[in-house]
Order: C-alpha cells, then structure tokens, then sequence
C-alpha cells in the first residue's frame, strides 16, 4: 500500500507536469497539425486541426476543426471535408467542386503588412515555450543529479535552510545580486571575460546545490503530510522536484516561487559553507 501511494503520487504530478508545459503537451495532442511547411492531408486521412505558417495545405481528407493558414495557399480537392472554418491570411483558396466547408471561408489575400508581426509574434511564444521546456528539465534533473553526486552534503545543506528559513531567503537574494554585479564588472573587459564565467559557472553550481536541498525538503514534507512513511532520499528528491517544476509552469505565479526557491537554497548553501568546509 505504501508503495502504491508513492508511485499514485509520482505518475499523478508527472501527467499534471506535462499537460502544463505547452511544448510538452502540444506534441501530445493526436491530431493537431502545426507547421511550418507544406502540408498534404491525403483522402482517407482524418485530423483534428491544421495551422501553418508561411506554406501551404493541400487537403483532401477529413478535418474536423478549423484549418488557419497564415502567409499561404489552402488547396482543397473535390474530396476535402471540413468540420468548421477555413481561414487563410495573406494568401488564396483554391476549392474544387464537391469540396464541403460547413463554417465557412475567411480570405484575407495579397502579402498582409502585419503578417510580419505575426510570424515574430509566433517566433517569440515558441521561443518562450522552449525555454519554459528546458527550465522544467532542469528542474528535474539537476535535483537528482545534485544527491547523487553529493548526498550528505544535500542533506546537510537541507538541515541548515529548515533551521533559518528567512535568513537563509535574505541572504540568498543578496547574494544572488551581488554575485551578478560582481560577474557583470569581470565582464566589462576582455581579460575579466574567463573570470566572469568561472564566477558564473560556480554560481550554477551553488544554484544546483541549494535547488537539489529545497527538493529533498519539500518532497520530505510532502511525503509525510500525505503519510508516506521512510520515504528515500531519491524519492522524495523526485517528489519535491516535480512539484516545484509544475508550480514554475504558473504564468507569473511560477517564476515568482522559483526565484524565492532559488534564494533560499543558495542562501542555505552560503549558510553551510560559512559553517563548514565542504
């Protein structure tokens, strides 16, 4: 029974995980069709959707939302079926006879001025999708990485941020700061640069360390309120890690809880080299 609560715990956040992450998720949704090159959808094929941008859909299947198509040409065949609307910016439509649009058909033709806006638009939420996608990653694997590479170490760095919570948050974000300053002047000349990257490559480290503590703490508390009893260190790192990854996919809420989770673990990581030699 305890087992099956560790694991109904796991598989729950991770699909909760991947429904939040659009770059994850999107690849997920059977069906859907996005592109940025032309795109055949042949007679006996049936699809969801279809979006393309700057290329062209020949259809002569079955489609059952809209299809958008963005600076491009919709070609449907005598056989072409779609549910809703076909809409296309920037481009024409050319429909033989016998081809059935039950919604309708929205035509804005010629080369559109703000199709530009729209393609750097695009370009920027794919962009930002990616990024979200390798930050959710991260905050995956460096956790793991961090007590396995290090586990005592983790554990003692997760005792010091449990007994100064806010002190460790405070000087975490001074410390943060200053360390950016710091890294930002080394950079300014051509013989800083090498320092300046050493700087920031140890500030990543001292990141992943602080990040891997507030995992295993936060799996830990976790792991206990639900009452699931010696839990290992490994698990609950999991636990603590997939929570965090899911609250950083919030809009604006998510950023906000990591930059605080990042303080207080680097705090706690200051705090225990000030104490001890590692």
């Amino acid at each position: 029974m305890n087992i099956f609560k560790k694991y109904k715990l796991i598989v729950l956040m991770f699909f909760m995980l991947i429904f939040s992450v659009p770059a994850i998720a999107s690849p997920l949704t059977v069906g859907n069709i996005v592109s940025f090159s032309d795109v055949t959808v042949q007679a006996d094929e049936h699809v969801k959707s279809i979006l393309i941008v700057g290329a062209d859909a020949h259809i002569s299947g079955y489609v059952d939302d809209e299809v958008v198509i963005i600076n491009g040409n919709a070609f449907l065949s005598s056989n072409a079926k779609v549910k809703d609307h076909v809409v296309v910016l920037g481009g024409k439509i050319l429909a033989e006879e016998g081809a059935f649009v039950r919604e309708g058909i929205i035509q804005f033709g010629g080369e559109l001025l703000a199709l530009n806006s729209l393609l750097i638009a695009g370009l920027m939420v794919s962009i930002i999708w990616f990024v979200q996608f390798i930050v959710t990653v991260a905050l995956l694997v460096i956790p793991i990485v961090t007590v396995w590479l290090r586990q005592n170490l983790i554990e003692e760095i997760r005792q010091v941020i449990k007994d100064h919570k806010i002190k460790a948050g405070v000087l975490g974000i001074l410390g943060i700061i200053a360390s950016l300053i710091i890294i930002a002047i080394f950079s300014l000349s051509v013989i800083g640069i090498p320092v300046a990257l050493m700087l920031f490559a140890l500030m990543l480290v001292v990141i992943a360390l602080g990040l891997g503590a507030i995992s295993s703490s936060i799996g830990d508390s976790l792991s206990n309120y639900i009452n699931i009893k010696n839990s290992k260190t490994y698990f609950s790192v999991l636990v603590g890690s997939l929570l965090i990854a899911l609250i950083f996919n919030i809009p604006l809420i998510g950023l906000l809880v990591l930059c605080v989770v990042m303080s207080v673990g680097f705090g706690g990581v200051l705090i225990k080299l000030g104490t001890k030699k590692v």
